[in-house]
């Protein structure tokens, strides 16, 4: 995905998906320097509209499509925030058995302690944000897809949870 750059461009971050290997390094840095972004969603439309956008944030971003294969990344390697679609779970996926909540409680009781940004596509965000549970899972934002401009949302939000502070 990522294509041979002119000498006068800032360097690609490596943008890693579930079906290739994580070997795309930066000009300047390899990707053992990068902060790393673990996205989870299950709809493909997502997943290329979010990478598209966070393409040039120079982070290291890695893409898969359920719970299953986000453990099995986040056991392997260093995350530093994960994005995950809150409705997760795929009948025609036979690993798709864990939603976004799951995952993230999954995570706690591994003794985990990753930020997480939580997208989905229904108009429940208002009801989402109240609950406490929330902050327990280290949940820094909600982000309602659908908008046209919901993965610049995504993108801002990611700024601020990775360099608040």
């Amino acid at each position: 995905k990522i294509q041979a750059e002119a000498p006068l461009r800032q360097p690609q971050p490596a943008s890693v998906t579930a079906q290739s290997q994580p070997s795309i390094q930066t000009e300047e840095t390899s990707d053992q320097a990068l902060e790393t972004i673990l996205l989870v969603d299950d709809d493909k439309l997502s997943r290329q509209m979010a990478e598209n956008t966070l393409a040039n944030m120079g982070m290291r971003l890695l893409v898969v499509k359920n719970a299953a294969e986000a453990l099995r990344i986040i056991k392997s390697g260093d995350v530093n925030l994960i994005i995950t679609d809150l409705y997760l779970k795929n009948p025609t996926d036979p690993e798709a058995l864990l939603d976004g909540e799951d995952l993230l409680k999954r995570l706690l009781e591994m003794g985990y302690n990753i930020p997480a940004i939580v997208t989905t596509g229904k108009d429940i965000i208002d009801d989402l944000v109240l609950d406490p549970k929330w902050f327990e899972m280290h949940v820094k934002g909600f982000i309602q897809k659908g908008n046209p401009f919901w993965a610049e949302e995504l993108k801002l939000k990611i700024n601020e949870v990775m360099y608040k502070g």
